[in-house]
């Protein structure tokens, strides 16, 4: 039986993925590697970073992607490109596209493409993109984006919150007693060591903010391997 492990943020940070997965984890065929999102922006290597998780899976890992808000904002600001209305009097103004490049670090997702719009956007990266799904569930764990709205009576009815939600009341029954896994939110790398020690914690917080090297107590990619009960992270080696 293989291993179970969680992968937090990526936001862009190839080099740093490359030792986790290659040095630290070393997965093999029969392991399963979910991955919680946010592969792009912020981080200088987007278009490196799916390609290399493109072929993880074809050489056989089992791998689970997740979408992140991020790449829901890149696929509705290409879906803005294609159905704007045309004018002979004006160019027509992606509003969409303007606040994922300049709010959401998508300039810098740009400059790995080599290009400054998305009328080139590589066409298998955005198949790849809208192939990722909204959550994941095992025996024990659900594994999401950002988290769950437990307010519904149905947690998995607000498709929303698991791209967007920043903060959840956990709701044991809802969750049928499963641990929830998430990223979105960056904790400091100490705050999630004091989460996974206290074991009836309903949440696993795996955001460690790898892309923010400089702020104190960030810059982590974390992985949580459930097979082990271990906690795996390398420092922004970017």
């Amino acid at each position: 039986m293989g291993r179970l492990i969680a992968i937090g943020d990526i936001h862009g940070c190839l080099k740093t993925l490359r030792v986790l997965i290659e040095e630290k984890l070393k997965p093999a065929e029969e392991d399963t590697l979910i991955f919680l999102g946010d592969y792009i922006d912020r981080g200088p290597d987007s278009k490196g970073v799916i390609d290399y998780l493109i072929q993880l899976e074809k050489q056989n890992f089992r791998c689970v992607f997740l979408r992140g808000n991020h790449e829901q904002t890149l696929l509705n600001a290409l879906d803005a490109e294609r159905n704007m209305k045309k004018s002979f009097f004006s160019k027509p103004k992606n509003d969409v596209f303007i606040s994922w490049r300049d709010g959401f670090g998508g300039k810098i997702c740009l400059d790995s493409y080599g290009i400054q719009d998305l009328k080139s956007f590589l066409p298998d990266h955005e198949k790849w993109i809208r192939e990722t799904v909204l959550y994941h569930t095992s025996d024990k764990e659900w594994f999401v984006h950002a988290g769950f709205n437990f307010e519904e009576k149905d947690m998995l009815s607000d498709t929303h919150a698991m791209l967007w939600i920043r903060e959840f009341e956990y709701d044991a029954n809802k969750a049928q007693g499963k641990k929830v896994v998430h990223g979105h939110v960056p904790v400091p790398l100490e705050f999630l060591q004091v989460c996974l020690s206290k074991s009836g914690l309903g949440y696993m917080p795996l955001d460690t903010g790898c892309v923010y090297r400089d702020r104190p107590g960030y810059g982590y990619l974390s992985a949580y391997d459930f097979t082990d009960c271990t906690h795996i992270f390398v420092r922004n080696c970017e």
